[in-house]
């Protein structure tokens, strides 16, 4: 059973560095399928999600508690809904934003806790193409488009970029309740160290909002044992942190 590598963002900096001790993943169901798997935070706790073994559309819920990621009995399994022959389920991203309908404004105000959860998949044919579900509150599936658009682009990334390292946070650090919280990561090919990353809120040539790519970032002290072929990023209200799974 791996655990995970975690990385911190360096305050200023475009660097992620590792530290810190290897978290446990604890619990986990003899179908999963640790090579499929996405995190998010809302505010309350992060959470770990790994596909089941065989399935396309289910997957487990992990919570972290007491220092390790613990498997959420409570929560047997989670349905992705709306999933076709047409999207790569080979991997996944995930983020959490606010339900923006209870959204009261924010000047003076407290900002609403993100409860709304997301999982993206890539178009089998084409990686800048990426396909969104929401889990709303109160509900137990995730389904295909939810709040806002069914898919959505990647602009402007450069060539050599590896479509099949990627992963997705909502960073409201920088950018409260806005389009550019959405970021979009991915590894540069051959590169274990390299990474692109872009916003929402670009534009394209028709006007409509993509993710335009804004430059590079560096990973730090990678441990020996890390897992390079795939990641998880995931902001907790104040520091951004990358996820890696053990060899």
């Amino acid at each position: 059973m791996p655990s995970l590598n975690q990385a911190t963002k360096v305050f200023g900096e475009s660097i992620y560095r590792f530290g810190g001790d290897t978290i446990e993943i604890l619990g986990a169901p003899e179908d999963t399928d640790w090579l499929r798997w996405g995190m998010l935070n809302d505010r309350k706790l992060t959470r770990l999600y790994f596909f089941k073994n065989n399935s396309e559309n289910q997957i487990y819920q992990f919570i972290f508690l007491n220092g390790a990621f613990r498997y959420d009995n409570t929560l047997p399994v989670i349905s992705i809904t709306g999933v076709t022959k047409t999207m790569n389920t080979g991997s996944i991203a995930m983020l959490s934003t606010p339900n923006f309908e209870e959204v009261q404004g924010v000047n003076g105000k407290d900002l609403p806790v993100p409860n709304n959860y997301h999982v993206y998949m890539q178009d089998r044919d084409d990686a800048t193409q990426i396909n969104q579900f929401i889990w709303e509150k109160g509900t137990e599936n995730l389904e295909h488009n939810g709040i806002t658009r069914a898919k959505f682009a990647i602009n402007g990334f450069p060539e050599d970029t590896d479509w099949s390292r990627w992963t997705m946070t909502y960073d409201s650090n920088r950018y409260q309740l806005s389009l550019p919280a959405y970021v979009y990561y991915a590894f540069k090919q051959g590169s274990n160290t390299e990474l692109y990353h872009g916003r929402y809120g670009h534009k394209d040539a028709q006007g409509t909002d993509v993710y335009g790519y804004e430059g590079v970032l560096t990973l730090e002290g990678a441990p020996e044992n890390t897992d390079h072929s795939g990641m998880a990023m995931v902001f907790d209200g104040i520091d951004t942190h990358l996820y890696m799974l053990t060899k």
